[in-house]
């Protein structure tokens, strides 16, 4: 499997998540490119450049046997808060504030529709978004969106070339995992028995 470092996994996987739930707009990873006309509607996911962890010590998430007494360790090694950003597009003010009224509510849900778990109370309530990272263990990321309010500085040349924006920023919270190649222990049972004694049960563990 591919690893994407934290900031572009839960970048992509908002990404993929609004292109699922908005039909019809175009979902982007990176800043529209100065001087060429975009395609609206449209939603941008930007991550910013910093990342603050908060780390402990290693914990042991999963062990796989990959053969004979070699194998995976998943463990996290602390918690880390990241910024992105996201940008809704539209030709005009009125359809951008339509826009941004279907991303705030993408990104507004209860984790039995982002993750498809249900039976649990605490997975009904939608404070904000939860959703598995594939290209980073799959570990889940929590999403907490605000809109930035108040008028944005558009230009001019923004407003002529059709493209009227609402910003809003999100914090993505998750833990922060790494896979090693590690030996695993390996447990074999024997029963030894002398002279017609009742056989003694030994149990033997090696790497």
């Amino acid at each position: 499997m591919s690893v994407a470092d934290p900031r572009a996994a839960a970048r992509n996987a908002l990404a993929t998540w609004l292109t699922s739930r908005l039909t019809g707009v175009a979902i982007s990873e990176s800043w529209p490119t100065p001087g060429k006309k975009l395609t609206v509607p449209a939603v941008t996911v930007i991550a910013g450049p910093r990342i603050r962890p908060l780390y402990h010590q290693p914990r042991l998430w999963k062990s796989t046997i990959t053969s004979g007494s070699a194998g995976t360790a998943l463990y996290s090694y602390g918690r880390a808060e990241m910024d992105l950003q996201l940008d809704c597009w539209e030709a005009f003010p009125a359809s951008r504030d339509v826009l941004a009224q279907r991303v705030e509510a993408a990104v507004n849900v209860p984790p039995t529709v982002s993750l498809g778990i249900s039976g649990l109370t605490d997975f009904s309530a939608a404070g904000g978004l939860v959703l598995a990272m594939p290209n980073y263990y799959g570990v889940y990321c929590e999403y907490i969106s605000e809109p930035i309010t108040g008028v944005l500085p558009e230009n001019s040349n923004m407003a002529q070339a059709g493209e009227w924006r609402q910003t809003f920023t999100v914090k993505a919270n998750l833990f922060l995992v790494n896979q090693d190649s590690v030996p695993l222990l390996q447990t074999a049972i024997a029963e030894l028995g002398l002279n017609g004694e009742t056989p003694e049960t030994i149990t033997i563990a090696s790497t």
